[in-house]
């Protein structure tokens, strides 16, 4: 009887310890959480240059998705070939529904359209939404689909599609952070990127051979890879084990001498990079480094918190960005070198998922991505080693618990 009462006890201390855990847990993430509900921020204004030309090569800069949604919607208008559209994210709201109608209408008017979207992106997107599209004649494709409960342990089912690209008829192409959705919108502060040129051809080939590579229904359009200097394409091939993204970030934060700007929506890097960025801020080059304050996955910004302490004391100046969420995943380097894209400096985005970014080597380029941080940086507070090193104890071991599953992010 002893035995069974200690027991007793035993379970209604670890009940307790639970839920207090559960309590105090629930209070540091609604400190970190981005309040995405409401009325749309008032994200500032950032005067930026429209367009840059770039040897044969028109590019132009978006800032919100506002803008970049209204210059997609109006290239897809215009085609008459073909709409290779891919999205991490596409939701079945106001967003979604007017590309969607869009599609449809090109669709029936003869225009080849592929979708490809991800299964984990749009978990809670109903099929029926997708039907519509299907029904006139455009072809859709979720990869990594989850059908039940044990896919979540599929090893395979952990590698996403969490590429946003758009090509149209040879023209035009657009990459980068902004998924389709009302978020991305107004609310968050995201970054796109539009092509003209040659450079169209390697983002066009690069979805062709995705499709192709998981579909048995083939897209006979051709696609040729082109070379040139001053815009390159890197993506990850998932499949083919292949990952030169990484190497790209590297030799940009390696090969920087003077200054070195980075925006990261999920910044939980490797030890690898981690040491690069130090070592750049140890040899003088000025390391900036803007992040959210708050974030739409809590568990990824307390291991990304987990890391501030460490970057501040070697030099690293970080800033985090206020009031809403930041989705950039943008770099520059020494006025020169400049990266936009889909992948963020984690894990995930480095050594598991399709992602897609461009590096592009202009002055002029690289002086606008540094008018965008700066005005970016008007929205921060930079941190101070003396202050963040006294917060909370409770947030402190957070950040260090969920920082061991860094690899996992």
């Amino acid at each position: 009887m002893i035995y069974l009462l200690i027991l007793i006890i035993i379970l209604l201390i670890l009940i307790v310890v639970f839920f207090w855990t559960l309590h105090f847990l629930r209070l540091e993430i609604k400190e970190i959480l981005v309040k995405d509900s409401g009325r749309f921020w008032n994200i500032p204004e950032c005067d930026i240059s429209q367009s840059i030309d770039i040897r044969g090569h028109h590019l132009r800069i978006f800032n919100n998705g506002g803008e970049a949604f209204h210059d997609m919607l109006r290239e897809i208008t215009a085609a008459k070939r073909y709409i290779f559209l891919e999205s991490y994210i596409f939701r079945h709201d106001r967003v979604g529904r007017v590309f969607k109608k869009l599609l449809i209408k090109k669709a029936r008017e003869g225009v080849a359209v592929y979708v490809v979207f991800d299964g984990i992106g749009n978990l809670f997107v109903p099929h029926d939404f997708w039907r519509k599209l299907t029904r006139a004649g455009a072809q859709v494709f979720e990869y990594g689909s989850i059908r039940s409960f044990l896919d979540y342990f599929d090893s395979k089912k952990w590698i996403r599609d969490h590429r946003k690209m758009l090509i149209i008829d040879d023209k035009v192409a657009f990459i980068g952070g902004i998924n389709i959705g009302r978020e991305y919108e107004k609310r968050w502060r995201d970054t796109h990127l539009k092509i003209e040129g040659s450079t169209v051809q390697n983002i066009k080939k690069i979805f062709i051979d995705f499709w192709n590579d998981h579909k048995k229904k083939k897209i006979e359009i051709s696609g040729e890879w082109v070379d040139d200097e001053n815009i390159k394409i890197y993506h990850n091939n998932a499949s083919a084990n292949q990952f030169p993204i990484r190497k790209a970030y590297l030799d940009l934060i390696n090969g920087a001498a003077s200054n070195l700007y980075l925006t990261s929506s999920y910044f939980v890097p490797d030890e690898g990079t981690m040491a690069a960025l130090i070592n750049a801020s140890n040899r003088g080059v000025n390391v900036e480094i803007i992040l959210p304050e708050r974030s739409d996955v809590w568990i990824a910004q307390f291991a990304t918190f987990s890391l501030i302490e460490r970057l501040l004391r070697f030099g690293v100046k970080i800033h985090l960005y206020r009031k809403t969420m930041i989705h950039s995943k943008m770099a520059t380097a020494d006025h020169a070198r400049s990266i936009i894209g889909s992948a963020n400096l984690d894990n995930r985005s480095l050594r598991r998922n399709y992602e897609i970014i461009a590096e592009i080597k202009d002055s002029k380029f690289a002086f606008e991505i540094e008018r965008m941080f700066e005005c970016d940086k008007r929205n921060c507070h930079s941190l101070n080693l003396s202050q963040w090193i006294h917060r909370p104890k409770s947030r402190i071991f957070w950040e260090n618990f969920f920082g061991l599953f860094r690899n996992y992010l």
